[in-house]
């Protein structure tokens, strides 16, 4: 079969910008390995020239490209899996015309219900937070149109909130499917500063020998209440009263904008660790740059979002992490939920360990071949999903288990 992918590209965001074009792309690596797929494109709804890839979009050198202009886009493709950017209902009607055998796919990697829900809440406070001096922002949330969609693909953390909403709206079957992953990123970004700086030290292990106090950092988004700094604050105060001396900063990531927050402001004050002077707001980095640079710990806490790229990300590149997401529990230092004290003296622990734990980096890089295109049972799964679009198989009724990263 022939596969198209749709792609969302926004100047001025790089790969790391979010998960999901890196999610786009390690899906036509692992689409494009697969037996039953004789080939597969990207679809970029926007008319665009090569010079305008090569300046703004180097990530997709080497992806074929094509756009939906193209007026015979029916006859390019058998499947098109739409991520990010939904093509309009007369295009999709346009692809399946005269073909029923034609399918279009949903592959989610957003938690949309959570968003809109949010939406709407906090939609109706903007006026009265806004007189109290408060710096909430009130970020647009994805309307879900109602198009047909054969079926819905989602990762696996979307599945608690947002199962039974897709399959309810759209009136099509949703399911969790393997999550993708690779380092292929990371591993070209490390070359990047390499070149321009052979001796730069970038992972753990490079670094440990000169790292006498720890400088924890949150990559949070500060978005949302799935992920923001809320919960961190506290389980960091508890990890300071347990080892003072062990912290050098508490570094917030993705929070400059916080900064003028009274309400947060107010929060910390009565915090140690920031009376002090810990307590650190910082820019967006990515995952390459903030722990080459200015930090050597993650510290993480998510809210129905429980297996993330950063996470991955961090341990891949062998710095220590805690972590409460229960999809990937395997990984770094795991706590549960919201035990922000259990969470702080784990954050201690781990700190602490770190160094002694000389096979830490090997371990979890063996870990995480489960998410790469080197899990067989991954790409056979993947070829099962598609032939399933067109014949039901085995595959049908399967669940999602996080362990190995499969369906069963």
């Amino acid at each position: 079969m022939r596969v198209g992918i749709t792609m969302g590209l926004t100047k001025g965001l790089s790969i790391f910008s979010n998960g999901l074009n890196q999610n786009t792309l390690m899906f036509y690596d692992l689409v494009k390995l697969l037996p039953n797929v004789e080939s597969v494109k990207l679809l970029d709804m926007y008319k665009r020239d090569e010079s305008e890839y090569e300046k703004h979009f180097s990530y997709v050198k080497g992806y074929d490209i094509i756009h939906w202009g193209n007026d015979s886009i029916q006859d390019e493709f058998d499947v098109i899996v739409v991520f990010g950017i939904t093509p309009p209902d007369e295009k999709l009607k346009q692809f399946k015309a005269g073909n029923k055998n034609k399918k279009v796919i949903a592959y989610k990697g957003g938690n949309v219900s959570v968003m809109q829900m949010e939406h709407i809440v906090y939609a109706n406070n903007v006026k009265k937070f806004t007189q109290e001096g408060s710096e909430l922002e009130v970020n647009g949330a994805p309307i879900i149109d109602i198009t047909q969609f054969d079926e819905m693909w989602m990762v696996p953390q979307q599945e608690f909130h947002n199962k039974d909403i897709f399959e309810i709206h759209h009136n099509t079957k949703a399911r969790s499917v393997p999550f993708i992953w690779s380092p292929k990123f990371l591993e070209r970004q490390i070359e990047e500063v390499k070149s321009v700086d052979p001796n730069k030290k970038i992972l753990f292990d490079e670094r440990s020998d000169d790292i006498d106090k720890w400088i924890v950092a949150s990559m949070e988004p500060n978005k949302s209440a799935l992920k923001n700094m809320y919960p961190l604050i506290y389980g960091f105060e508890h990890a300071y009263s347990i080892d003072s001396n062990l912290f050098e900063k508490f570094k917030i990531t993705n929070s400059i904008e916080q900064s003028k927050n009274k309400y947060l402001i107010r929060l910390v004050h009565h915090r140690e660790f920031y009376q002090n002077g810990l307590l650190q707001l910082g820019p967006r980095w990515g995952v390459v740059d903030l722990l080459s640079n200015y930090a050597n710990s993650v510290f993480s806490h998510q809210w129905g979002n429980p297996l993330n790229y950063a996470y991955l990300d961090t341990v891949y590149l062998g710095y220590p992490l805690v972590h409460n997401a229960e999809l990937c529990k395997d990984i770094g230092h795991y706590y549960e939920g919201w035990k922000m004290k259990e969470a702080g003296s784990l954050l201690v622990k781990a700190l602490r360990e770190r160094k002694e734990d000389t096979s830490y980096m090997q371990r979890h890089r063996d870990i995480l071949k489960r998410y790469t295109v080197d899990n067989k049972d991954m790409l056979k799964q993947y070829e099962l999903l598609f032939n399933n679009l067109f014949e039901k198989n085995e595959i049908d009724e399967s669940s999602y288990r996080w362990e190995n990263n499969d369906l069963v």
